[in-house]
Parts: structure tokens; C-alpha cells; sequence
């Protein structure tokens, strides 16, 4: 059994495909240390779709 923690949020977002033209929302969390930080969204094909910086 591994150790580690479970996060969750109200109105969490689901996970699955968005087609173009598509749209959806929710929350999402992340682990993440102290200070400024880029969560970087990629496609299937590990190209950038998205970035954003979380100030610190």
C-alpha cells in the first residue's frame, strides 16, 4: 500500500476529452511548494495548450 495524499474539491473538474469549440469548467488542486509556479497544460502529443503562472 503506498502512502500519499488525496485532494478534492468542490465542483471538481472531470476528466476526459474537449473537442474544439467545446468548452468546460471546474476546480482543480495541486500540490505544489512556497512561491511562483507554471502549471503547463499539454496535449496527447506533449504540446503546449496552455500556461499558467501562479504567483507565490
Amino acid at each position: 500500500m503506498q502512502a500519499g495524499w488525496n485532494l478534492f474539491a468542490d465542483n471538481q473538474l472531470g476528466s476526459g476529452d474537449v473537442l474544439p469549440g467545446d468548452k468546460t469548467r471546474g476546480f482543480i488542486a495541486f500540490d505544489i511548494a512556497p512561491g511562483t509556479s507554471t502549471v503547463m497544460i499539454s496535449t496527447p502529443l506533449m504540446q503546449e495548450a496552455a500556461r499558467i503562472q501562479i504567483p507565490g
